[in-house]
């Protein structure tokens, strides 16, 4: 009876000690296709797969992005859209990440409170100055218990852990927990958001990279996939397909010395992307680079984060991380044990609130 429950306090009974986060798997799977065609959906399984990736495995941001699908398809006659058509007729509607653009996907996704968290923070006035610290400077501790429960509860942000797993342990008396924006696609609006409404000012370290992997961790992290593949260009441009393989990057002890740029630079790289990480690692490892830093890259499979592996020389060990895709430059520092040093290079400088 609701009449006599309405007064009473509910709390966790005292015989729970432990607390989990649950983020079950989302996948393309036959019974997904089926649900989508009776929801008038019509996409193939590269597409269900590309959308998956793009909303970064998060189920209520995965069904506002196929809400958005559906208006697209509706009074059409029906088609299955195939992964190349997809691709480009999101491209087109990212719209270089305008999250105000009327029936754009980011209008459309951001309906999700997984994006724009609604109740009593749906205001900008009332977003906490601890979660905006957060959005600017990277992965840290909340001081306040209080706060990490409260900013966990209402979806702003999770506890940071090494691996990802389904069920995740939830204590939130630890003062030493790291926490992190909930997923890329928060970090994104709330940044624009707040920089459009409230003045939003990110302040930036003045230090340079000291290697290309340094340099590369200024950008990486602004990489999240929705940002990727909104970018376009002629198709000749792409990468191709080299497989798996040692090798040695042409004249990488003489150098490329007709291209004036090159002979003059102090730091040279060379970047490998993949997405199988025992394989990436093996290339990285026996590929000769002399004074050509070595660099290979495997994003997870939502592309909310890449596996990093670098081989310097001069540095005994590769040196392998794990890095957000949380819009937050870092500056790289590697080490001879292979377990380098990431240091965050912003921080929030202002907002009006």
């Amino acid at each position: 009876d609701a009449s006599a429950s309405e007064n009473l306090t509910a709390s966790t009974p005292a015989e729970i000690t432990q607390k989990f986060m649950w983020t079950p798997p989302l996948s393309y799977t036959n019974e997904l296709e089926t649900q989508l065609k009776e929801a008038g959906v019509s996409l193939d399984q590269k597409s269900t797969d590309f959308f998956i990736r793009f909303c970064g495995e998060h189920r209520g941001i995965f069904i506002a992005a196929l809400h958005w699908v559906s208006f697209q398809q509706r009074g059409k006659e029906e088609e299955i859209w195939s992964f190349a058509e997809t691709v480009r007729l999101v491209r087109k509607s990212y719209a270089n990440g305008d999250w105000n653009k009327a029936d754009g996907i980011l209008s459309h996704v951001k309906k999700s409170r997984a994006i724009h968290v609604n109740g009593r923070y749906q205001s900008l006035d009332a977003i906490p100055k601890d979660f905006i610290h957060l959005l600017c400077s990277g992965s840290c501790m909340i001081t306040d218990e209080a706060n990490r429960s409260d900013l966990c509860i209402h979806g702003f942000t999770l506890p940071k852990h090494e691996e990802d797993h389904e069920l995740q342990d939830v204590n939130w008396s630890d003062y030493s927990t790291k926490y992190k924006v909930s997923n890329p696609l928060m970090a994104s609006y709330y940044r624009q958001i707040l920089k459009q409404e409230r003045a939003l000012q990110v302040a930036f370290a003045e230090d340079k990279p000291q290697h290309c992997a340094d340099l590369l961790l200024r950008a990486l992290p602004y990489l999240l996939f929705s940002k990727v593949i909104s970018f376009a260009g002629d198709t000749s441009e792409l990468a191709k397909e080299v497989g798996y393989q040692a090798f040695a990057p042409e004249l990488s002890e003489k150098g490329h010395q007709e291209l004036e740029m090159y002979k003059k630079a102090e730091h040279k790289g060379l970047y490998v992307i993949g997405n199988d990480g025992e394989k990436m690692l093996e290339t990285v490892s026996q590929t000769e680079g002399g004074d050509v830093q070595i660099i290979g890259l495997v994003p997870n499979i939502a592309h909310t984060a890449y596996t990093v592996h670098v081989k310097s020389k001069g540095i005994q060990s590769i040196n392998t991380f794990t890095v957000d895709c949380d819009l937050v430059a870092r500056r790289l520092v590697l080490k001879d044990d292979g377990k380098p040093e990431l240091h965050r290079v912003q921080s929030l400088k202002s907002v009006n609130l």
